[in-house]
């Protein structure tokens, strides 16, 4: 409990400087009820309201606007790994919900810090333990001012690629591009040659070890995971995917792009669609449910209904997929982006709160799949889907490749034997 009796202004600047969710941090200002007769449901409610405002959140709408808003906010709060919980003008709520605070952020692991007006009320005991009572500068001292991170100097450009085919792009891009920048292709080129030969190799997806279903999920999470992963500039994902060609087609597979059926430019929808700037969007949106599931889509592009809860890792950083293996089930490990993570993982926290065992559906009411205009206004994002499910090959793609213009081939190696090599034909 944090004494600031004189409800000074140095004080609420300073508040106003530490709360960063990046930092797992956050300070909220609780709005004083318009009548001293307020019941103490419209108060939490109310509190509830405010920490998803300071958690960044849209104001609670629509179908969510009668939900448990208080709950919500410590979903949102696990998920998004809060660690301190700053409440200024802590004296105008009731001390009910005070308590009922206390025990909530103390089973969530969350450090309360309550600032009070005026001197603290002497009776005051938490259901949670007994207040410790601070000044001011303790709180500084506790919990420092943050400074911001030193801005990175900004990559240098990438060159216009030629789209040509793997057999070729190389040579191309030597004809046509500055001796600099076909340096720089280059490099990424061989890195990611050598990673596509290791990851044929490791699996022997080329030898017919494992199934045809296994090796295509294997295929899809290291392309989408270590690949052809969001941070990377359209130009990059264009050079490591001719890369990652031409290291399998080393190993008796054809990955086949056809991205005439993707919209221009094509090399920019490659990796996933949950790039930061999604990210940030979903991370404004109030229904747990609602932002982890089109995270789940847009990275996965999996059947949610198939999803249950001990598919997810508790942090969110990892979804896991069953695939057969001939005489016994593999798990293929899909990753998440460290900033998407918080969203599952507070979709997770939520769901657990309300009872839901391991073997329970992930959502017990799939939300609806947002239309074109809405992914495209909202999120800044293109539909894909190009690629009818009803035509794709099960055997040669998934939906998150198919999505891509993608899909995996395994070639038959045929040896001349000496009768043909010695002819002259």
């Amino acid at each position: 409990m944090v004494s600031n009796p004189d409800d000074d202004v140095a004080v609420t600047h300073y508040l106003a400087t530490i709360h960063d969710l990046d930092q797992g941090r956050i300070v909220v200002s609780p709005r004083v009820p318009g009548s001293p007769r307020s019941s103490l449901a419209a108060a939490r409610h109310r509190l509830g309201a405010d920490m998803l405002a300071a958690l960044g959140k849209e104001p609670l709408t629509g179908s969510i606007a009668k939900a448990p808003a208080l709950a919500l906010a410590l979903a949102w709060m696990r998920g998004e790994r809060v660690g301190d919980l700053v409440v200024d003008r802590a004296h105008a709520l009731p001390e009910e919900l005070l308590r009922e605070l206390a025990a909530l952020t103390q089973d969530a692991h969350i450090r309360l810090w309550l600032v009070w007006i005026g001197a603290p009320p002497p009776r005051l005991r938490l259901s949670a333990g007994k207040p410790v009572k601070i000044t001011a500068k303790q709180l500084r001292d506790a919990l420092p001012v943050i400074p911001a991170p030193a801005q990175q100097p900004r990559p240098p450009a990438w060159p216009a690629l030629p789209i040509t085919d793997f057999p070729v792009f190389m040579e191309v891009c030597r004809a046509r591009i500055a001796d600099a920048d076909f340096a720089r292709v280059a490099e990424v080129f061989d890195l990611a040659r050598a990673a596509a030969a290791r990851f044929a190799a490791d699996y022997g997806i080329g030898v017919r070890i494992g199934t045809p279903q296994l090796n295509l999920l294997r295929t899809e999470a290291w392309l989408r995971d270590e690949m052809l992963t969001a941070d990377h500039h359209p130009a990059q994902l264009l050079v490591t995917l001719r890369a990652a060609q031409v290291g399998l087609f080393h190993h008796n597979l054809l990955l086949r792009w056809r991205p005439n059926r993707l919209p221009h430019p094509a090399e920019a929808h490659l990796g996933t669609q949950l790039t930061d700037a999604v990210i940030r969007r979903l991370r404004r949106l109030c229904a747990p449910a609602e932002a982890a599931a089109l995270a789940l889509r847009l990275h996965l592009a999996a059947d949610l209904n198939a999803l249950q809860i001990r598919h997810l890792s508790p942090d969110g950083a990892t979804v896991t997929q069953m695939a057969p293996e001939y005489d016994r089930v593999a798990v293929v490990e899909h990753r998440f982006p460290r900033t998407a993570q918080g969203i599952l993982s507070a979709h997770l926290a939520h769901r657990l709160e309300s009872g839901a065992g391991e073997d329970a559906p992930l959502f017990p009411r799939v939300p609806p799949h947002p239309d074109h205009e809405t992914l495209r206004i909202r999120f800044g994002l293109p539909m894909l889907d190009t690629i009818p499910a009803a035509t794709a090959d099960p055997t040669a793609t998934t939906p998150w490749l198919a999505q891509r213009g993608l899909s995996l081939h395994r070639l038959e190696p045929y040896r001349l034997t000496d009768k043909y090599r010695n002819s002259d034909q």
